[in-house]
């Protein structure tokens, strides 16, 4: 499963708390921090925020990744008028599910990655002293929302460190979740595989986040071939509960098994 933004409406989601990032409040420190997401958009065309730290009450101060209008995509940070911006040397195409990755290093190293391959750096001298209320996806959500996302997002994370290039290849490449990288520093992680049982279509708790959705939807695609660290027969009827056919759980998950987060002393099968 993955969400699906459609940026005539415009969709997202966002939490108003971030209370497993230390970053925000008084003088917390933003860097260093990776973004890391799998997407797939619907056209490579206009500039597309994918995920993003924000201020609600100060213009001009986020982290971001996003898709640019050239469909490079760019790792951002800005303090006040202080910008700093990587820009990959490769681009995404449509309808393909893509790996992007913004390292936020240091405040003189800002890097960006897509499927881990054509490096864009930025080397703006900018103060680190970002503050932050809440998260945001499939939009740029600072005072003045704006660049809505079209298309799919997945395996959304963030990591409290700098992922180096052997880290960055396990997301990307060799496709192990989030969990499996770095999980030391794993302070964020939102995989959109399959809601909760107790799902509420207007709202999910992520890493003890409540996500309010503004009107994106469920899909059936999911990136493929994504490993988990544990996978779980799921019973069809329980997944019909949250609105989940057998249909699309196959086209989510193609042939290999339905894999679900579920606690380790509880047994499920068909």
């Amino acid at each position: 499963m993955s969400r699906h933004f459609d940026w005539l409406i415009p969709h997202y989601m966002e939490s108003a708390v971030i209370p497993s990032i230390p970053i925000q409040g008084g003088s917390a420190s933003v860097l260093p921090l990776t973004f890391s997401a799998w997407i797939s958009t619907e056209t490579e065309e206009g500039e597309q925020v994918i995920l993003g730290f924000y201020d609600s009450a100060t213009s001009n101060q986020w982290v971001n990744i996003l898709i640019n209008s050239d469909a490079t995509v760019q790792s951002t940070r800005r303090v006040g008028g202080g910008t700093a911006a990587a820009v990959t040397s490769t681009t995404i195409t449509a309808n393909k599910w893509h790996h992007v990755c913004g390292t936020l290093i240091s405040n003189v190293l800002n890097r960006c990655y897509i499927d881990n391959r054509g490096e864009g750096a930025d080397t703006t001298d900018i103060l680190d002293g970002n503050q932050f209320t809440h998260i945001g996806i499939g939009q740029h959500r600072d005072t003045s929302p704006n660049r809505p996302f079209l298309g799919l997002i997945a395996e959304l994370s963030v990591h409290n460190v700098a992922l180096n290039h052997f880290e960055r290849e396990q997301l990307a490449v060799q496709r192990l979740n989030a969990e499996q990288v770095r999980p030391d520093a794993l302070v964020w992680y939102e995989s959109f595989r399959f809601p909760d049982y107790n799902y509420d279509l207007e709202s999910h708790r992520s890493n003890k986040v409540l996500l309010t959705n503004s009107g994106s939807t469920w899909s059936p695609d999911h990136p493929y071939g994504i490993v988990y660290p544990r996978e779980r027969m799921v019973i069809a009827t329980d997944l019909a509960v949250v609105g989940i056919t057998d249909g699309e759980i196959a086209a989510a998950t193609g042939p290999k098994r339905h894999d679900v987060d579920l606690p380790p002393a509880e047994v499920v099968a068909y």
